[in-house]
């Protein structure tokens, strides 16, 4: 039974992906309405045709032109419901990125371009409803919903389902559309231990020592072809002693390095926590530091961009 309701699955989402392919804005119609009488439909439906049997059993002409208007307005109520739907447009807004563990924010635009009044319609994503949303008197209404993530990375949801039951409760119109969303999950905080600096290029007074700067002079070392000519050391060549080229290095006060030595854990999932927490704690002190990960290395800096480059390289690492 598994294995035959995974095949009908895989049908549907086959035939729904061609019917309503993913994009980022959707008008819907015909083609991508669906309706269907609700349960208190098929109860009217039953009602009436007892009615039905009960007017021809006693033949009594007054029952029976009662069915006849109660069927009529079941038939008016599919083109209202349908109506409802028809012709809305739906884009995608922005969505917010998260941590693992909290929820991810998506905003959905219901939009109209005409007069026409679209009411009581319910959003339903990943089953997080919005509740009945009227697009009355506005011609945009935003809706936002919390999603929850699953793992780190990008988090693209399934298909977004919008419905009505308007105006009777009879019928019930609904769409599945894939508005080509997606979120950045960053991965959940974990304190990590006292920060282990690598000392490399350290300077004596706990400076980071940059390879190359202007600041202070370091050495003489053998000219090599293609270099300036302002750096040679000209006083040297003068004496007889060979040419040579001057070096110079510079200091960065109290910038640090994340490295993915840095913490101590040996599951690749706690080591990405471990360093989004550091990430966290290091920028809140305005304090320049860089991340070096494997394939990713991020000079040092600081502010909000910074962080989010941080943070977007610990939530990509390793995946495809």
């Amino acid at each position: 039974m598994n294995k035959i309701s995974e095949a009908i699955q895989i049908r549907w989402k086959k035939w729904l992906d061609r019917r309503v392919p993913p994009t980022s804005t959707v008008r819907l119609d015909q083609r991508k309405i669906f309706i269907f009488p609700s349960k208190f439909g098929f109860l009217f439906l039953s009602t009436v045709f007892l009615l039905f049997l009960g007017g021809i059993n006693y033949q009594n002409s007054l029952i029976l032109n009662l069915c006849f208007l109660l069927v009529s307005l079941f038939v008016v109520s599919i083109l209202h419901t349908f109506r409802n739907l028809s012709g809305l447009i739906v884009r995608a807004g922005r969505s917010e990125p998260a941590f693992l563990g909290s929820k991810s924010s998506f905003e959905l635009i219901l939009e109209r371009d005409t007069n026409r009044r679209y009411e009581s319609i319910n959003v339903i994503w990943h089953n997080n409803e919005s509740g009945q949303v009227d697009v009355v008197e506005q011609t945009q209404t935003p809706i936002k919903l919390l999603l929850d993530p699953v793992q780190r990375g990008w988090f693209k949801p399934s298909r977004v389902k919008l419905e009505s039951f308007f105006p009777l409760g009879l019928i019930r119109a609904w769409s599945w559309i894939d508005l080509d969303m997606a979120s950045l999950v960053y991965p959940k905080p974990l304190k990590a231990e006292q920060l282990e600096l690598d000392d490399e290029n350290l300077s004596s007074d706990g400076e980071r020592k940059k390879v190359k700067g202007s600041d202070d002079f370091d050495e003489l070392r053998k000219y090599q072809v293609g270099e300036s000519l302002n750096n040679v050391a000209w006083k040297h060549f003068a004496q007889g002693r060979g040419i040579y080229s001057k070096t110079f290095h510079g200091y960065q006060s109290e910038s640090q390095w994340l490295t993915w030595r840095s913490v101590s854990a040996t599951d690749t999932e706690v080591k990405l926590s471990k360093l989004t927490y550091l990430v966290l704690k290091l920028s809140k002190t305005n304090q320049p530091f860089g991340l070096e990960i494997p394939s990713v290395k991020i000079e040092p800096a600081t502010g909000h961009a910074h962080e989010q480059r941080c943070l977007k390289a610990l939530a990509l690492h390793g995946v495809t």
